[in-house]
């Protein structure tokens, strides 16, 4: 998938091969990193919120807690005001002086009868110097003494009125109660008497308990519960199950602002407010530890990173569905190029779509339409260049042997080539000048053109080259440019049967013309000349010497040199002519040609004197190249 680093600049270093996994995962990165981002950087603001989040709730505890024990004491107020109207407590001073007992008596079966209604653990009904004249007491303890004394400090009043908190001893029990009293209102007004009540703190300690388990309920499991004495900055009530809150701390010097309190025993977040029970303030404090804090900062980083991760998964199959429909007609697309690649222009796409990938698909008919009218005009130029070059390659071949030109068009710079054994043929129509000056030049060309491609027909018959035609002279060879041992006896061959299409050609325009032909063995040199008209021919005395031959020889027959004849002897009946005088040579012995022997077998002689291989061969069986 990745690639090279040393590419051009401008191309990613790393591809991918499917469109759709390039989608899913750069838009899934680009959809991550602002999520992740958000999740890191909102860690801190987690923290502040569950903060925040905390004191709030605190806050609505407190108030919660407030507004009950609000409550509580107002409806000891009315329960009380209730008692200050009892009935059949009518009594005269005489009365009690006389029979005490049953005024008490009296007096405490009312206090039985109502004391399921109260607030207090303890009833009386005393008189403003102290003197109780009736009680309901719930504990074993005599609270009498007491609670007579510490009335008269508390000096009652003519409505309902509330003590602050003191610490009450009876016998082995102690707790901080307070003192609420109110004036019996049908009483005789020289004796004043009043209904007073001892209460406990400990039963407010049911709304810290109550409130404590909402607390639990929102997972702050180690909250505490405080409410603090504020004359002496002691706890009066608590409710913690772990004692989780700072042991040592002056809760004077609290202040709501600054909620975090840092305590040898932890980190704590404190809430206040200010409350009063009966006539005494203080202070209701609630406390949540900061593991509880760091619990909720760490559900919301949670459920961020829960949210995160359902959002990238959601915005993954978005993403693998908007690819499916993006990446679809690009496949569609592709199958159709792969055809096209193969050949098969006959493939289009069907558009069905307006956007940019019909009109990628519009762009891709008219391009296999253009491909078809190409491949079309390419097909009709490459017939034609084809057709051009079979015609270039048929004219070369007429001009040159096949060999030469296939040399020829290897851009071989210089062809030149010597071979030791070859026969050169030259033949000469007998008296054809003269008989052309009494013929349309028409005529001559159908006269020629008839012989020679008689004459044609013989050479592939025979694997001979046509050198040149000069008029009605032409000048063959057997054995160049592709050397054979049967070099000689081929040629004779030809000579035989050029003298029979002679005898054709006579029939055929009704002439009596006679072909003169001589042949010769020996060693050429053959080569192309020419720059840009090619010419394929030989040199040496062999040529002259066989042309020679034909211009000293008998019209109608085939006279051969003696080496020629040396070749043939052993194949053809020849005859002796003698020694003739040849210009530039002088007496050459010379045969003319017979028939072929009834038993001679078409092969090269056999020579003792020379190797098993003949030396016109090189040891790659191919003629000797000259170094030009």
């Amino acid at each position: 998938m990745g690639r090279s680093a040393h590419q051009d600049e401008g191309v990613s270093m790393y591809q991918f091969k499917s469109i759709k996994t390039a989608l899913m995962v750069k838009i899934g990165l680009l959809a991550m990193v602002p999520l992740l981002a958000i999740t890191f950087f909102n860690v801190n603001y987690f923290k502040e919120f569950a903060i925040s989040r905390a004191i709030h709730n605190q806050s609505l505890i407190n108030q919660n807690i407030s507004n009950e024990i609000h409550l509580y004491y107002f409806q000891q107020f009315h329960v009380f005001k209730g008692l200050s109207n009892m009935k059949n407590v009518y009594f005269s001073g005489n009365q009690y002086d006389q029979n005490p007992e049953e005024v008490n008596k009296k007096l405490q079966e009312k206090l039985t009868q109502i004391k399921d209604v109260t607030f207090f653990n303890h009833l009386f009904i005393i008189e403003k110097d102290g003197t109780i004249w009736a009680h309901i007491n719930n504990n074993q303890a005599n609270p009498l003494q007491l609670v007579g004394q510490k009335f008269k400090e508390f000096v009652p009043m003519n409505n309902f009125h509330l003590s602050e908190h003191n610490q009450f001893q009876f016998g082995s029990q102690s707790f901080s109660g307070q003192i609420g009293s109110i004036p019996l209102i049908r009483c005789n007004v020289w004796r004043q008497l009043y209904i007073v009540g001892l209460s406990e703190l400990e039963p407010l300690s049911i709304f810290l308990e109550k409130e404590q388990r909402h607390l639990e309920k929102k997972n702050y499991n180690d909250a505490s519960l405080l409410i603090i004495n504020n004359r002496d900055n002691q706890i009066a009530i608590k409710n913690s199950k772990t004692q989780n809150y700072p042991q040592n701390y002056d809760w004077s010097t609290f202040k709501s602002n600054t909620p975090k309190i840092t305590d040898p025993s932890g980190h704590y977040y404190a809430n206040s407010i200010d409350i009063l029970l009966g006539n005494a303030k203080y202070q209701l404090i609630s406390i949540l530890t900061e593991k509880d804090i760091n619990y909720h900062a760490n559900q919301m980083l949670k459920t961020t990173l829960i949210i995160t991760v359902i959002a990238l998964l959601i915005i993954a199959l978005l993403v693998r569905l908007i690819a499916h429909i993006f990446v679809k007609p690009i496949f569609h697309i592709q199958d159709t190029l792969n055809y096209v690649a193969m050949g098969d222009l006959e493939h289009k796409l069907k558009v069905e779509r307006i956007d940019e990938l019909g009109q990628l698909s519009n762009s891709a008919n008219k391009m296999i339409d253009d491909l078809n009218r190409q491949q079309k005009e390419i097909a009709d130029y490459i017939n034609k260049l084809i057709s051009e070059q079979k015609r270039s390659e048929h004219l070369l071949l007429n001009i040159l042997p096949p060999s030469i030109a296939d040399r020829l068009k290897k851009d071989e710079k210089t062809i030149a080539d010597q071979f030791y054994y070859s026969t050169v043929l030259f033949s000469d129509i007998v008296g054809f000048t003269k008989f052309s000056s009494t013929i349309s030049a028409k005529e001559l060309v159908e006269c020629l053109n008839f012989l020679y491609t008689l004459f044609d027909d013989l050479l592939d018959k025979y694997h001979i080259e046509k050198i040149k035609t000069i008029g009605d002279a032409l000048m063959l060879v057997s054995g160049v440019p592709k050397p054979r041992p049967d070099h000689a006896i081929e040629m004779a061959h030809m000579g035989l049967d050029m003298m029979e299409k002679m005898s054709v050609f006579n029939k055929h325009f009704g002439l009596n013309m006679k072909i003169r032909i001589g042949i010769h063995t020996g060693q050429v040199v053959a080569g192309v000349i020419g720059k840009k008209k090619f010419v394929y021919d030989l040199w040496g005395d062999t040529v002259n010497i066989a042309s020679r031959m034909e211009s000293h020889g008998i019209p109608g027959e085939v006279q051969l040199s003696e080496t020629t004849y040396e070749h043939l002897k052993d194949h053809f009946n020849c005859e002796k002519r003698g020694k003739i005088d040849v210009k530039g040579k002088g007496e050459m012995t010379t045969y003319l040609l017979r028939e072929p022997k009834a038993n001679a077998k078409k092969k090269a002689p056999s020579r003792s004197k020379k190797p098993k291989k003949d030396p016109f061969l090189d040891k790659d069986n191919k003629p000797e190249k000259f170094n030009v």
